[in-house]
Formats: C-alpha cells, sequence, structure tokens
C-alpha cells in the first residue's frame, strides 16, 4: 500500500475516534504519531505540527528551515510553512479560530501551552489525550509489521556480529560499536536506543549502557541492542558467558530461560498485561528468584522503543492481534551478575511469532 492511501487509512481512523468522542480537530504534536499519520519516517525528524481537522485537509506546520526538504519528501499532506518570526502557537490559535472548532484536542500539551490556549481559547473546550493515537498505534497494520520484521533482522545480525566479536580483554564499548556499525550498514537509520554491553557485575545493572570496562574470563555478559529502520524499532537482548560459567550462572540462566520459554507458548490474544507477565513471573518465583525480577515482562514496540501495550505485574492492558511488544524475563543478583533474554514477538491468533530468532545459549 502506498504512503498516500496508508496515511488516509490512518487519518480515517483517527476521525472514528474524534467523531465518537465530538472533536472537531485533533493537533499532533509528537513525531511519532505524525510520522504514524502520515506514513513517512522522513517527517518526523523536525519540529512539526500536524493539525486534523474532522472534515477538511489534514495540515502539517513546518518551520522554513525545513520548507524544502518536507515538500520535496512528503508529498501526501498539505504543507504550511511559519514565516519569520511566527510562532507555532499563534499558527494553531488562527486555524482553531478559522475552522471554527467548539471542541479541540492535543497528543501533547505543556503546561504553559495549556494556559495560553485556554486563555486564548476561553469559548472552545481544549483536552488532552495521548492515548487516543497510542490505542490505535497497538494495533499493527501489514505495512507497519514490514518494516518491525526488517528492524528485527538487522538487530539479529547485529547480535551475531557482537557475539563473535565477543572475547575476553575486548572493551564494552568496542562490542557496542561493532553492533552499532553492523546495523547502520545494513540499513537501520540510527540505534533504537543506546546499546547495553554490561559485563561482570555491570550485567545485574538493567540499563548499563556501555563502558571502557574490559571483559574478563568467567563473566557473565549482557547485550541489548535494536535497529531503528523506516521509524521502526527492535529490541534484543542476549546474555552469554565468557569461558567456562559456574553452577549457579547456569542455573540463573536456565531459569530466565524458562520463564521466557512459558511466556512465549502461553501468551494468547484476550489475555490482560499482568496475566502474561505472571507466566513468567511465577516461574522464577518458584525457583526462588522472584526479588530479583525488578522489572515487567515487557512493554509494546513500534514507532517508540516503549509503548502500549505494558505486559507488568499490575498491567489491565488487553493483549489484541496485531500487537508487537518484548517478551524480556530478568533476574539481576545485585554485585554479581544478571540474566536478561529478551524478543520482540507478534501476537496472532495461534499465540506469539517471534520476529527476532537469534540463537540462545543453552548452558
Amino acid at each position: 500500500m502506498c504512503s498516500v492511501s496508508l496515511s488516509k487509512k490512518r487519518v480515517t481512523l483517527l476521525r472514528r475516534e474524534m467523531s465518537n468522542l465530538q472533536f472537531d480537530c485533533f493537533i499532533c504534536r509528537l513525531n511519532s504519531n505524525i510520522q504514524y499519520l502520515t506514513a513517512n519516517s522522513k517527517v518526523s525528524n523536525g519540529e512539526f505540527v500536524m493539525l486534523i481537522p474532522l472534515d477538511s485537509q489534514p495540515i502539517l506546520f513546518t518551520p522554513k528551515l525545513e520548507e524544502e526538504r518536507v515538500k520535496e519528501e512528503a508529498k501526501n499532506i498539505w504543507v504550511e510553512v511559519l514565516g519569520g518570526e511566527e510562532k507555532i502557537e499563534d499558527k494553531i490559535l488562527l486555524k482553531i479560530l478559522e475552522l471554527k472548532a467548539k471542541k479541540v484536542c492535543f497528543d501533547s500539551l505543556s503546561f504553559n501551552q495549556s494556559k495560553i490556549f485556554h486563555k486564548k481559547l476561553s469559548k472552545v473546550k481544549i483536552d488532552c489525550k495521548p492515548e487516543i493515537l497510542l490505542n490505535l498505534r497497538k494495533i499493527k497494520d501489514w505495512e507497519e509489521l514490514k518494516a518491525l520484521k526488517k528492524a528485527c533482522r538487522i538487530s539479529d545480525k547485529a547480535m551475531e556480529i557482537a557475539l563473535e566479536f565477543l572475547r575476553v580483554g575486548v572493551r564494552e564499548f568496542e562490542i557496542a560499536a561493532e553492533a552499532e556499525y553492523a546495523m547502520r550498514k545494513m540499513g537501520a537509520e540510527e540505534v533504537a536506543f543506546k546499546t547495553i554491553v554490561a559485563s561482570g557485575f555491570r550485567s545485574s545493572f538493567p540499563h548499563a549502557g556501555n563502558t571502557d570496562k574490559k571483559v574478563r574470563d568467567g563473566e557473565t555478559v549482557l547485550i541489548d541492542l535494536g535497529a531503528k529502520f523506516l521509524g521502526y524499532n527492535s529490541d534484543l537482548t542476549r546474555t552469554v558467558f565468557v569461558g567456562k560459567p559456574t553452577q549457579t550462572q547456569i542455573k540463573v540462566y536456565r531459569v530466565v530461560l524458562e520463564a521466557q520459554d512459558k511466556a512465549l507458548k502461553n501468551i494468547n490474544v484476550g489475555m490482560v498485561g499482568w496475566e502474561a507477565d505472571s507466566l513468567a513471573r511465577k516461574t522464577i518465583e518458584e525457583k526462588g528468584y522472584g526479588k530479583y525480577f525488578i522489572h515487567g515482562l515487557g512493554h509494546g514496540i513500534g514507532l517508540e522503543v516503549h509503548e502500549p501495550p505494558r505486559l507488568s505485574a499490575k498491567s489491565m492492558d488487553k493483549l489484541e492481534k496485531m500487537n508487537v511488544f518484548t517478551v524480556e524475563p530478568g533476574i539481576y543478583l545485585p554485585k554479581k551478575f544478571g540474566v536478561r533474554i529478551e524478543d520482540t514477538v507478534l501476537l496472532t491468533e495461534e499465540g506469539l511469532k517471534p520476529l527476532t530468532v537469534c540463537k540462545k545459549e543453552s548452558y
């Protein structure tokens, strides 16, 4: 499906929600939402605002600096350029008045912006509902899925390269650099997030980043990486042991692998987030490591690395067909080591389909 027809389809879905909630106008300030509605990753990198009236053509407001690029790259939307010192808030105000809108919704609104709009649009009801587009974006369409699959293939290969490069004496940031270089060579626009390469005691930090620490014999090494392709992200984690692992390392690894396997085989359409989380959490708790599983089982992924649905102990998010999310149980033993195994998956009527397929070790 071409970007023009895809954009129209997504705008139609949004307008259906606008009509249900009686909004005359919806204003997008978040780049991820603008990319979703335009079906164009090239217009998401900038200070843009998109205005969607209920019954007339959407408008993309762009700074003068971006005019030529946007008009060249975004051929499926009407573009209006901000002139000189013109403020975007003033442009939005004029357009709302021109449309005679009575009820307007934003996807994001700061406190100061809210004060400005409420003051100058005293007769207009103003609301902020980021969940409207987030809920639409939860259900991936086939074009989104194609981009996600490509991002996952890139991360799979990058992980293989990182693991091949891993050896005693190499620094964490060198491993990260090899993986990130591989991702860019394979077509990634950028990395999805700062690559994590955590060795030894640092693997017990869930978000450890990477440092100049050298890998030592006998250490645990946790690698968490992701690629961005056409605006869509992947997320993949593997944990390995350098040299001969201890019995404790092997035991913890097997518990995490078993927990992930239990979740992958049993999560299905209609579950809510806490039910999915409990599949893995109970396995880890039964083995005596419950207090060391210190985060949720997973998170939705797409135009943002973390988006709905959430898979956590208190999440009531309903899991639906064509959701894409991570399944990533972990055990983190303070000052010792940590193990996390993570895959990006697609939820289908038949259950989960892994989108990342990089080999897992079987200690």
